[in-house]
């Protein structure tokens, strides 16, 4: 999947309007689109650590590869599809996958069906 992604990237840069073309440089803070880019790439790289985790990678590999993919998509959306870049929007993508990074190696949440292999305390 990663090796995808560049590739795919470089290849909607090249055939995208340039980054001086964007509408907006600014962050709109309270705008409807730029709190819909915010939770969905939080929410969608938050949602593909996990499954790739399940999947047996490291959570460093895997929070990594999930925010990688999720940026990417970003680019591509914003460059390709709208053919009208938004900064704010990028912008926006990129304070959520920092967010889902903060969340995903600052808190640790201890579930019942969690390993913990050192643990014999209840032994």
């Amino acid at each position: 999947m990663t090796r995808l992604a560049l590739p795919v990237l470089l290849l909607g840069l090249a055939a995208a309007p340039p980054a001086s073309a964007m509408q907006d440089t600014r962050l709109a803070w309270g705008r409807n689109d730029t709190n819909w880019h915010m939770g969905v790439s939080f929410g969608v790289s938050l949602l593909g650590t996990e499954l790739l985790e399940l999947g047996g990678w490291k959570p460093w590999k895997a929070a990594a590869a999930s925010s990688l993919a999720v940026a990417t998509a970003a680019v591509v959306k914003e460059f390709l599809i709208d053919r009208s870049p938004s900064g704010s929007d990028l912008m926006a993508d990129g304070i959520g996958l920092g967010a889902h990074g903060l969340l995903q190696f600052t808190i640790h949440f201890d579930w019942p069906t969690s390993k913990a292999p050192d643990d014999k305390t209840d032994q």
